[in-house]
């Protein structure tokens, strides 16, 4: 075992708080001195495996004792004081080992092309499904294949871009868009050069053709703390019916923090689209709300947009507009599949849009929306229909697709990680289980003195995986570990208190699952009566409490 073990935590070693006092510290080390020092075990055996514990514990003591090895070791664990990687000990072969080595290899090039390149893909694909709800004039007209066929794709567009750094203080972005609507497609290219001319002032310049060349320069410039003005002017080709005329625009906004859960922003622009804008946003960590209004010469309008955090991996939102033309409702939920993939599903009702469902699949820097258009005007059919519809389907494919496969994905991520984690296992067994050997005779003093003052004794502890997963093979997972003896030796006074953080590295203690969840179980026996508590890996466990009591 290297001397710093990077899966450690040196204060379950000592089995002291994180913000334990120097004071706390010593008397800790002190115990464990007594218990473990090699000069107290006399059998050669024994002798070796107290030197490598008590190195263990040296370590973890002699780190947190020192204020700024501490905050080294608070911030960063104990990698901070080693340099270099070392090889994972679950290699059987140089071939396997070759091979992990490729593939590590293969997805940090990866990564970086994904960093450097910052590249984002988005496809939206329309589909109307009016004639789905419309009145059929023949009979024959209801079969599923008629209904089916009357459904049209109206609109496809598939955009990309992509930026690149030039220097430390330049980039280059490059996007284009395609876009085929109702028979005629269109597209167009867009090249963006940034440079941050110092560390609050940045500009861009922007080219673009297709739809009409277009050429945009702007400025942004930090004014002072939580501070921002931006300013654009932009030169675009119009089509004028019988000849291509010049539109002209430019704009200023301020955008300002308002408070520590607050912004601002202000627009005025002149020329093309003139008009004037603000908008405040309020956030919280599982709540925000926005709101935005619009004042110009072509059209006004103010909208709110509420966000709400359900779970941690699933968001609501709420929204509503309106215009000179247009009311528009919108109700929606997401729900995040997998690290950094999510789907959503959106109900958006208008008075002259009618009724539309909308679909959004996100992976990574990919989305794919697909809005579904139920009814051209709103009726309580085409609510009913877009609203029950949509959630039994999402229902259904999340229950007997997406749910089967990340399942299976976990699985087998499980058995990879098990196999390779197996020589890992097996030595912090061994360890553990000479650490118990060093502590019975101790341990068997200290029961004794416990149940002549009938105090605290603890019958038994299992420390693994106690509960049953619905994403992994049980029947595989090492089987929990007896920390009886580990845990009876820390009981000092008739109490017992292990602190918030994983029991893995307490002494006697080993990790049989490593990054999966885990419990520990203990039934002690505390003035006669029998007492039992589960707890998860990471909660504070104190005993004795009254509530533990069995009936």
């Amino acid at each position: 075992m290297s001397d710093w073990d990077h899966s450690e935590n040196f204060y379950s070693i000592l089995n002291v708080s994180r913000e334990a006092t120097d004071e706390e510290l010593k008397n800790a080390y002190r115990r464990m001195c007594v218990m473990y020092h090699p000069d107290k075990h006399h059998d050669e055996a024994s002798k070796k495996e107290a030197e490598r514990l008590f190195a263990k514990i040296h370590s973890a003591y002699s780190t947190l004792i020192d204020p700024h090895r501490r905050v080294l070791y608070n911030l960063h664990g104990a990698k901070a004081f080693t340099s270099g990687v070392e090889l994972a000990p679950y290699y059987t072969t140089l071939a396997e080992m070759k091979a992990d080595f490729e593939m590590k290899k293969k997805l940090m090039e990866e990564e970086r092309q994904m960093a450097i390149a910052n590249a984002q893909v988005k496809m939206i694909a329309e589909v109307d499904a009016t004639a789905l709800l419309r009145e059929k004039e023949y009979e024959g007209d209801s079969t599923l294949y008629s209904l089916l066929m009357d459904v049209e794709l109206t609109a496809l567009s598939v955009s990309q871009s992509i930026e690149t750094p030039l220097t430390e203080r330049s980039s280059l972005g490059v996007s284009g868009a395609l876009v085929s609507k109702n028979g005629r497609g269109s597209g167009n290219c867009t090249m963006t050069l940034s440079h941050r001319h110092s560390d609050s002032t940045q500009m861009e310049a922007t080219v673009g053709f297709g739809g009409g060349r277009t050429v945009m320069l702007k400025l942004t410039r930090s004014l002072a703390a939580g501070i921002v003005a931006i300013f654009d002017a932009t030169a675009q080709e119009v089509d004028m019916g019988n000849a291509i005329g010049i539109g002209f625009g430019c704009s200023a906004a301020l955008y300002r923090n308002l408070g520590t859960h607050a912004f601002g922003l202000l627009k005025w622009q002149v020329g093309m689209d003139s008009h004037m804008a603000t908008r405040v946003h309020y956030a919280r960590e599982n709540f925000n709300v926005s709101g935005a209004i619009k004042l110009g010469e072509q059209n006004d309008s103010i909208g709110v947009t509420v966000k709400r955090n359900i779970t941690d991996s699933t968001i609501a939102t709420g929204s509503i507009g309106m215009d000179l033309d247009e009311v528009r409702f919108a109700i929606g939920i997401s729900h995040e599949l997998a690290s950094k993939t999510s789907f959503g599903i959106s109900l958006r009702l208008g008075l002259s849009s009618g009724v539309t469902v909308r679909f959004r699949y996100s992976r990574r820097q990919q989305e794919y929306t697909v809005p579904v258009r139920v009814s051209e005007a709103l009726t309580v059919e085409s609510i009913v229909w877009a609203s029950i519809v949509p959630v039994a389907l999402y229902v259904a494919v999340r229950k007997f697709i997406i749910l089967p496969y990340y399942q299976a994905e976990e699985k087998s991520r499980l058995a990879e990680q098990r196999r390779k984690n197996m020589v890992v296992v097996a030595e912090k067994k061994r360890e553990a289980l000479a650490a118990v050997r060093l502590m019975q005779q101790a341990v068997a003093r200290k029961v004794e003195a416990e149940k002549r003052v009938n105090g605290l004794v603890i019958t038994s502890a299992l420390y693994g995986r106690l509960v049953a997963s619905n994403t992994s093979d049980d029947a595989n997972v090492e089987p929990p570990v007896d920390v009886t003896i580990p845990l009876q030796c820390l009981v000092k006074d008739s109490q017992l208190r292990l602190h918030a953080s994983s029991k893995a590295s307490i002494v006697g203690f080993y990790d049989p699952c490593p990054d999966e969840p885990k419990q520990l179980r203990v039934r002690y026996e505390f003035k006669g009566n029998l007492h039992e508590v589960t707890i998860d890996d990471h909660e504070e466990l104190k005993i004795p409490l009254r509530k533990h009591a069995l009936a």
